[in-house]
């Protein structure tokens, strides 16, 4: 049975942190073995497309800054990082679109509100 997983990141997967190493490693396997795999993470950088795909995982970049905090590379890179974390629960579009059957909040070390989101569209 194909799944469509949906893994909620605040950065990159192509950024290589813990977090973002184990979601590449087990989101490509699961996506060699036919399944959808789709990652909501923020846009920490401009030059970041909006969508891509990354070793069979489809990157949705959200970004929540206004274009002016991009010329200050380390404030925009931290700010966007942290400021992802309360606004997941507007990603419902994304979500009802794609027929989201698993939602994975790969946010660390706290969890994000996209459980509130989840219970909302009924995805575990």
């Amino acid at each position: 049975m194909r799944m469509n997983i949906l893994y909620v990141n605040k950065v990159s997967p192509r950024l290589g942190g813990g977090a973002e190493l184990r979601l590449l490693e087990i989101g490509s396997r699961l996506a060699a073995r036919g399944h959808c795999i789709h990652v909501i993470c923020g846009k920490t950088e401009t030059d970041l497309p909006d969508q891509e795909n990354i070793e069979g995982i489809n990157v949705h970049y959200i970004k929540i800054l206004p274009d002016i905090f991009f010329s200050l590379k380390k404030l925009s890179f931290y700010l966007s990082r942290y400021l992802f974390y309360p606004s997941v629960i507007l990603f419902g579009d994304i979500i009802s679109m794609n027929s989201i059957d698993v939602i994975i909040d790969n946010i660390s070390p706290s969890p994000s509100l996209i459980y509130l989101l989840a219970r909302r569209k009924g995805v575990t």
